[in-house]
Parts: C-alpha cells; structure tokens; sequence
C-alpha cells in the first residue's frame, strides 16, 4: 500500500486562476510560497522559499477561486500529482498539489482582530 498525502502552509503568490476544461469542468490553480528556515556558514538562519503548484478541481474549485487572492495565507492538504506533456517540441514534467482542503488562515486572523478591535467600543 502506498500512501500519498501533502500538507502545506504559506502565502499565495498571485491571485488564483479559474479555467474550464474542454469537458466543462472547472479547475483553479494557484502558488504557494512556502518558507523554511536554512542555517548558514555564518550560524545566522536564512530562509529559502519554495513555490508548490496547487490545483483544485469541480465545483469547490469553482466556489473558492474568486476568494484566493495574492498574498493570503492558506494551509492546503492534497496529493502529490506528476505530470507530463510536450511544449513546442520539448517534453516538460511537473509535480503540483492536487487539492482535497484550503483553509483559508488570513480570514481568521482578520475577523480576530476586528472582534478584539470591537471588544474596546461601547454602542
């Protein structure tokens, strides 16, 4: 038995993208900068970031595409997917996400602050 299960946090690079496919099923792509501290020569810590395709198919993919903008945070839990195809010629491969979950983190954090903010405030 194999077992094939990502998870992910970070921030989305841009906003996410809605296509349709010939079939007239609905897909939305978005990057994920996720970041990890690395030690350096010097015994400082770096960071280095790595951006992980994510795609999302049907109807949640549909539903959630307007909401992922760029710069939100998200946790993301999928499946690692490789794929392959040819471009001009050329034979590309890649390894994305394809999603199961998105949790959208910075929504949260907002609504917190704006309760905190309206806990000080008589009416």
């Amino acid at each position: 038995m194999s077992l094939n299960i990502v998870s992910i946090s970070g921030n989305l690079g841009a906003d996410a993208e809605l296509r349709i496919t010939r079939s007239g099923k609905p897909v939305t792509t978005f990057h994920v900068a996720v970041n990890e501290r690395v030690p350096q020569a010097d015994g400082s810590f770096g960071e280095h970031t790595s951006w992980i395709d994510c795609v999302m198919f049907g109807k949640r993919a549909e539903g959630i595409a307007p909401i992922l903008r760029k710069g939100m945070r998200v946790a993301v839990t999928g499946r690692l997917h490789a794929r392959s195809w040819e471009q001009d010629g050329v034979p590309r491969k890649a390894i994305e996400v394809r999603v199961d979950e998105v949790e959208l983190m910075t929504v949260k954090r907002e609504a917190q602050r704006a309760e905190q903010y309206d806990e000080g405030i008589s009416y």
